[in-house]
């Protein structure tokens, strides 16, 4: 092979990485790695190449020799749209007023608390059943098998009948498992059977299902999931959260909805305003309901309980008192504890039977308050076996210790490893960084830590219809990397992610199951990285002893590494090119073509001064003996990491390609390392 050939390689090389990361500037440990991979190409072409000259030394001089950001240097933030600024935020209640165990309600289980019900379904994690034999209607079976349902998960096929009886029920099932449908579908099920569906109006006996999120956005996808099954039937769901038209809520009230979705403020503030009447609700579900009362929304609940079950002008004050309660000084005790007894004392007189539904992948022990004071006689549905974790089966899960440099922040060791971690584990898939505050979420996504993946921030302070818009974009695509604090652990359903990163251990082991859980939905794999320092080792173990798993440790990602997932993305990428955008590009490919085979891209240094290290680590060298060539461009697994195939299949196919073939991959490379994979209309 003539070293013009070689030199070729070693251009589609540094394209196909190009089109990841920024190689503005190469220090000798990348070239080391190019030139080792260019020089593997050529090896598995012709044997005689084992005895030529790395090239890589002539390709990039010492002279040019500087620090790529392989380990994660990064220039100056710039601001990003939407990473902050103002906007309605959420309602800030203050926390601890969900009953927990310890000082603010969400820390340690009480380990004395027993949960105490009329009995206990163990659900059998092997049990599906068909949707055509379940007991549905035959609108929604229709419906099901449309939108690809073939069959329900085990905790949607047995939990029909306790829901579908209308007992009071308790659900803990792992996320991914779909929980909103095991209560969504017998309700609506329920309501059809009632003819409820006939009812248009709010005078007519409307709304009839209230289902609570502790989250705007967790409202927003439960009422879409539901719209599904609702629309074929003639039901109306509605969304209610703050942030949004509370006009345009009441309007749609008058109008008639069979089922509101709602957090708990905004709710409380249409029962104070009068603009909502829940007397004719039959079925509550507290959806995520841990959460909810972990957030300090007990009392949020209680009163909105009342409403339903005590309708009159007495609960519509205690509606009123709730939201005024949230500015009450914590020390006021006589006045806390004369509210508590008002909502007490009517919720224990009433006689109206109202189903209670609570669902969640978590179940803390002083659940146990709740179920006694307002459920009767509760099933407990569980789906979690014993001795079995709580986390999907599906997820795998890492943890990588970091130690800070003297003098710099934790956030800023992360953001010099997150890009690495996304394109080595997540393959540069779609992910999701959870940060403990907010701001370290804005700090990550002001930078540019991220590369070429386009990401966005999502979290309390940012304006509703900037979230809503966040949301969107990344479950269609558009946004690869979503880096966002605890509001985006419960229970959002994005079925494209395909890992998780921590830049530190979240508060406890039910937090890590959220978060975790937001990747290896439905089935699909995903993985999960644990950043961690040495401090943080006692919560990792104990987050290993609670939730029955282990970790697997993880060392930062390697250079060969790096290059190896970077070509594998990189031809995820070029795949996005339009064919007719090639041809603008040909013309610049051809000149580079003949630049490379002339030897004129680069200046050329004397060859023995090269130190680079053409030596192939394991991994390597476990592809150059196990990796079959495929016969077109595409990806191959190399021991556990997946490499571009493209610049080997040229190689391999030296005298086969003509030299239009090659341009066209070379203006492919350019269209992609320049972000043009079509051409707009103008």
């Amino acid at each position: 092979m003539n070293s013009g050939w070689f030199r070729l390689f070693i251009v589609i090389t540094m394209l196909l990485l190009g089109s990841v990361r920024s190689w503005r500037a190469i220090g000798a440990n990348q070239a080391s790695a190019i030139g080792g991979l260019a020089m593997r190409i050529a090896q598995r072409t012709n044997p005689m190449a084992s005895s030529m000259t790395p090239l890589s030394s002539s390709l990039f001089p010492a002279s040019a020799s500087m620090t790529v950001r392989f380990q994660g240097t990064h220039r100056a933030s710039r601001r990003r749209s939407g990473s902050s600024g103002s906007g309605t935020a959420m309602r800030d209640f203050r926390r601890g007023g969900g009953g927990g165990y310890g000082s603010n309600g969400g820390g340690a289980q009480n380990p004395f608390a027993k949960l105490s019900f009329k009995h206990t379904v163990k659900i059998d994690p092997d049990h599906t059943t068909a949707v055509t034999e379940m007991p549905f209607s035959d609108v929604t079976k229709t419906v099901l098998q449309q939108k690809g349902f073939s069959k329900m998960t085990p905790v949607q096929s047995q939990s029909y009948e306790p829901v579908f009886s209308g007992a009071d029920v308790v659900a803990r099932s792992r996320t991914g498992t779909g929980k909103t449908f095991a209560f969504g579908v017998p309700l609506i099920e329920k309501i059809i059977a009632n003819g409820y569906h006939r009812r248009r109006t709010e005078g007519s006996g409307l709304p009839v299902i209230l289902i609570l999120e502790p989250t705007r956005e967790l409202a927003i996808q439960v009422s879409q999931e539901l719209s599904i099954l609702c629309k074929p039937h003639r039901l109306r769901v509605s969304a209610v959260y703050g942030g949004s038209s509370f006009s345009l809520q009441e309007k749609l009230f008058r109008e008639g909805v069979h089922i509101v979705v709602s957090t708990p403020g905004r709710l409380l503030d249409h029962i104070r305003s009068n603009s909502i009447d829940l007397s004719h609700v039959e079925h509550v579900v507290l959806d995520e309901g841990d959460t909810m009362l972990e957030m300090g929304f007990q009392k949020d609940v209680e009163s909105i309980l009342m409403n339903v079950k005590v309708p009159g002008e007495t609960s519509r004050e205690i509606a009123a008192r709730t939201l005024d309660n949230h500015n009450l000084n914590k020390y006021d005790t006589q006045r806390q504890a004369t509210f508590i007894d008002m909502i007490d004392g009517d919720l224990t007189d009433s006689t109206k039977k109202v189903q209670l539904l609570l669902f969640s992948a978590t179940m803390p022990g002083w659940i146990c308050s709740l179920t006694d004071k307002l459920m009767q006689n509760p099933i407990f549905l569980d789906a979690v076996q014993e001795g079995e974790t709580r986390l999907a089966a599906t997820i795998t899960h890492y943890a990588l210790q970091i130690q800070p440099s003297a003098g710099h922040r934790l956030i800023d060791t992360v953001s010099g490893l997150i890009e690495d971690i996304i394109l080595t584990k997540g393959e540069g898939g779609q992910t999701i960084v959870f940060t403990n505050t907010k701001e370290d979420a804005d700090i990550l996504v002001n930078s540019d830590c991220f590369g070429r993946l386009k990401s966005q921030v999502l979290h309390g302070d940012i304006s509703q219809s900037t979230r809503q818009t966040t949301l969107r974009q990344f479950k269609d695509g558009s946004i690869d990397v979503l880096v966002a604090t605890d509001v985006a652990a419960r229970g959002l359903d994005i079925s494209g992610v395909e890992l998780v990163i921590h830049t530190a251990p979240p508060n406890d082991g039910d937090s890590y199951v959220h978060r975790s859980g937001r990747t290896g939905r439905a089935g699909r794999s995903g993985t999960s990285v644990l950043l961690y320092t040495n401090s943080d080792a006692s919560k990792l173990r104990q987050f290993e002893r609670e939730l029955k798993f282990k970790f697997t440790s993880m060392s930062a990602p390697s250079v060969n590494e790096l290059a190896l997932a970077s070509s594998s993305y990189a031809v995820k990428q070029m795949s996005l090119v339009e064919d007719e955008v090639i041809a603008h590009f040909r013309p610049y490919a051809r000149s580079l073509l003949q630049k490379a085979m002339a030897g004129e891209l680069f200046d050329v240094i004397d060859p023995s001064e090269s130190t680079v290290d053409t030596t192939v680590d394991a991994t390597v060298a476990d592809a150059n003996n196990n990796t079959d060539i495929v016969a077109a461009a595409g990806n191959t697994t190399v021991a556990g990491n997946t490499t571009s195939t493209v610049a080997i299949e040229i190689a391999n196919k030296t005298e086969s390609l003509d030299n239009q073939q090659i341009e066209n991959l070379i203006a492919r490379c350019i269209a992609t390392i320049s972000n043009r994979m079509s051409i707009p209309a103008r």
